[in-house]
């Protein structure tokens, strides 16, 4: 991920790609899950779609401060077995 100091807050950034147009299932391990967690991380995701095709398709989303929208419900987790 990337670092960001603005205003004195720092902003973690995580980048998820891929190359489908709509993939919107990707993968975050438990340390990331419990960074991004931690009172007071301001850990953002950016979600790349069509990465490594044509660059007038590409699309990005947001989704800025990940522990709250997991509370906010705008995303929610799912397990894989």
């Amino acid at each position: 991920g990337l670092r960001s100091e603005l205003r004195s807050q720092t902003i973690f950034v995580e980048v998820k790609t891929t190359a489908s147009p709509s993939r919107n299932v990707f993968q975050l391990s438990l340390p990331e899950l419990q960074f991004a967690c931690k009172p007071g991380v301001q850990y953002h995701i950016y979600r790349v779609y069509g990465a490594g095709g044509d660059a007038a398709r590409v699309q990005v989303r947001v989704v800025e401060g990940l522990r709250e929208a997991l509370e906010q419900r705008s995303a929610t987790l799912c397990l894989a077995i």
